[in-house]
């Protein structure tokens, strides 16, 4: 027992790759692990003999599943939360979960839906929360970078990429914890002709860039 409890404690400090046997009933192979205290390192599980003794220095190497398992669930995001400058987004974030996103759950004036995205910032670890909007494809949320067509990525992505697992997604009176993973190629092909569809702006933001807009694709964490 007290050498399981010093692995988990070098895994909070991000330090150790785990060996773990349980792994493969929950999918198998090597998974990404991430953790705030890790900072943004990648982290591994995979099969082994004995978990609680057989702990190794490691770096992030390769990642054959897209997902994090449940094994490695999404953390509470906690903190102190700093509201957006942009006094739109503030607001609109007060009302829709104030209202349980009855109100204030539309961009503007377009009718188009929108979601509330919950992150923890990379470098504050403070909470933060932004409008997004609303590309759903069974249970899964396209999480568009557009930042409407500027030259660099929003804060928001930097965030997920540091921790995939602190992400709570609020649509309508739906609240859960979900997990990231920047989607490429085929894939991401798919999800972008999706987000098109449910908001044609994004090609022209694309146009309007040199920047190559990145997709994340979230999927509940309990799932």
């Amino acid at each position: 027992m007290a050498d399981a409890l010093r692995v988990r404690d070098a895994v909070l400090r991000g330090t150790i790759e785990l060996l773990d046997p349980r792994v493969d009933q929950l999918g198998g192979g090597r998974v990404v692990l991430r953790h705030t205290r890790a900072r943004s390192r990648a982290f591994f599980l995979r099969w082994g003999s004995n978990w609680s003794h057989r702990a190794e220095a490691t770096a992030s190497r390769r990642i054959p599943s897209p997902w994090v398992t449940n094994y490695a669930r999404a953390m509470p995001i906690d903190g102190d939360y700093e509201p957006s400058t942009w006094d739109w987004v503030r607001e609109q974030v007060a009302e829709y979960e104030a209202s349980d996103g009855e109100r204030a759950n539309t961009l503007m004036d377009t009718g188009l839906p929108i979601i509330v995205l919950t992150t923890r910032g990379n470098k504050s670890g403070k909470v933060r929360k932004m409008a997004l909007m609303r590309v759903e494809h069974d249970g899964e949320y396209s999480l568009v970078a557009s930042q409407g067509g500027m030259p660099t990525n929003p804060s928001w992505y930097h965030n997920l990429l540091a921790d995939p697992t602190a992400l709570v997604i609020q649509d309508g009176a739906e609240r859960h914890d979900y997990l990231a993973r920047e989607v490429t190629d085929g894939e991401k092909a798919i999800w972008w002709e999706r987000s098109v569809v449910a908001y044609p702006p994004y090609a022209e933001y694309q146009e309007a860039t040199t920047r190559v807009i990145p997709v994340l694709v979230a999927r509940r964490a309990d799932r």
